[in-house]
C-alpha cells in the first residue's frame, strides 16, 4: 500500500528503486545502465501510471490545447444548447461517464421569499442518460442518501472509476456538518454503495477526480474551490470511514513558478495521468501533469453572458453524428430565476492527438 504522496504520483516506493529506476525528484527518473535482462523486462512492462512511461505521458499533450498568448478558443459543439425543456437539467453541477451512460449531478431548489427572493438548496440527485439521449428525460435517478438529506443538499462535480461513481456531497454551511463522499454502484443500474466522511479541514467539497493505480483508488480535490494553488490527494481504502490524506500536489507554471486557479468547478483525470480543471472565473480549462504538477494545457471556454456558469467536465472519445469526434465535455448553466438553460459543450482534438489527452 502506498505510504507517501510520491509513491501515489509515481507508482514506485523506496523498495522499487533497486528494480531499475533511481529516484531523482518528481520531474525525472533516470534509468540504470546495469540492468539484468529480467529487470529490463520488468521495466518494459511498466503501466501507464508508473516510472518512465508516466514521465513520457506527463510531457505529451495535444498541440491544440497547448498554452498560448493570447489563450486560444478551440472549436466546440453545443449539444444540447440553451436547453430548458426538462426540469431535471436544473442546477446541473457535474458530469461523468462510463462510456455507455452520462451521469449528471443536479441540485434541487426552492424559492425563499424576500427582497429579493432567492433559491435555497433542498436536495440533490444523480441522473443517468444514455450517450445518445441528451434531449429527453433521464432514464434513472437516485437522490442523496436518506440519512444525509436533511444536512447535505449539494452534489458537486463527480467522477466515474471502475464501476462506481464518486460524488462529492457538501454539508449545510451553517450546520457544521462535515462533507461526504457518496459512492454509487453503476454496474447494475444506479445503487448506493457507501459514503465516507471527509476530514474536518476540507473546507469545501465542490468537485473530485478519481483514478485507479496499482490496485488502489485515489481521489483528487481541493480544500476550497477558489484561489487554489495545490490539490489534495486522498487514498480511498475499501473499509475506511474516512479517506486517508496522502499529501498536496502544488500547481505550477511550466517554468516551475506557483500557479493559482481562481475558481475550480470540476476536474477529471485522463488515462495518461493528466488532470483537467474547469476555472469558471477565467473561463478556461487548465491541464496539469500528475508527475510534477506543471501546467501543460490551457484553452479558453466561450460564454456570452455573465449569468453563464461553467460547471463540471468529463472525458470520452465520442461522436454526436457525422464529423469530428469530441473528447472533453463541459457543462455550462445559464442561471435563471425560473428554469435554468443548460449548455453541454464538447471539445475535440485531431485524431493523431487523441492518445495524448
Amino acid at each position: 500500500m502506498p505510504v507517501s504522496l510520491r509513491e501515489t504520483l509515481i507508482g514506485y516506493g523506496a523498495t522499487d528503486q533497486g528494480r531499475g529506476l533511481s529516484w531523482r525528484g518528481l520531474e525525472r527518473y533516470e534509468p540504470r545502465t546495469d540492468l539484468t535482462p529480467a529487470l529490463a523486462a520488468w521495466r518494459a512492462r511498466a503501466t501507464p501510471h508508473t516510472g518512465l512511461r508516466l514521465l513520457a505521458d506527463a510531457r505529451a499533450w495535444p498541440d491544440e490545447w497547448a498554452p498560448r498568448d493570447p489563450i486560444t478558443l478551440p472549436p466546440y459543439l453545443d449539444y444540447p444548447s440553451n436547453w430548458n425543456g426538462i426540469g431535471d437539467w436544473n442546477e446541473t453541477q457535474g458530469v461523468a461517464t462510463d462510456g455507455t451512460y452520462w451521469y449528471f449531478t443536479s441540485v434541487h431548489q426552492n424559492f425563499q421569499m424576500g427582497l429579493p427572493p432567492k433559491k435555497v438548496n433542498v436536495g440533490a440527485s444523480v441522473l443517468r442518460r444514455p450517450l445518445g439521449a441528451l434531449d429527453v428525460p433521464c432514464d434513472l435517478s437516485i437522490n442523496v442518501p436518506a440519512e444525509l438529506e436533511r444536512s447535505h443538499v449539494h452534489f458537486g462535480d463527480h467522477d466515474w472509476c471502475a464501476g462506481f461513481l464518486y460524488v462529492p456531497l457538501e454539508g449545510d454551511d451553517g450546520g457544521g456538518f462535515p462533507h461526504k463522499l457518496v459512492i454509487y454502484d453503476t454496474r447494475d443500474g444506479l445503487k448506493l454503495s457507501r459514503w465516507l466522511t471527509m476530514p474536518a479541514d476540507q473546507s469545501n467539497f465542490a468537485w473530485c477526480a478519481v483514478r485507479s493505480a496499482g490496485g488502489s483508488v485515489y481521489l483528487y480535490t481541493s480544500s476550497t474551490y477558489y484561489d487554489v494553488d495545490r490539490l489534495r490527494v486522498y487514498l480511498l481504502e475499501p473499509d475506511a470511514q474516512t479517506p486517508t490524506l496522502l499529501g498536496d500536489l502544488s500547481l505550477l507554471n511550466p517554468d516551475g513558478s506557483r500557479l493559482v486557479v481562481h475558481n475550480i468547478q470540476g476536474g477529471v483525470i485522463s488515462s495518461r495521468g493528466h488532470i483537467y480543471l474547469v476555472d469558471d472565473k477565467d473561463s478556461v480549462i487548465h491541464g496539469f501533469d500528475l508527475v510534477g504538477g506543471r501546467r501543460r494545457a490551457l484553452f479558453r471556454l466561450y460564454r456570452d453572458s455573465s449569468a453563464h456558469e461553467f460547471e463540471g467536465l468529463t472525458l470520452l472519445n465520442h461522436s454526436f453524428g457525422p464529423g469530428q469526434r469530441h473528447q472533453l465535455h463541459v457543462v455550462m448553466l445559464d442561471n435563471n430565476v425560473g428554469t435554468d438553460d443548460v449548455y453541454f459543450k464538447h471539445y475535440g482534438v485531431r485524431e493523431a492527438d487523441i492518445g495524448k489527452i
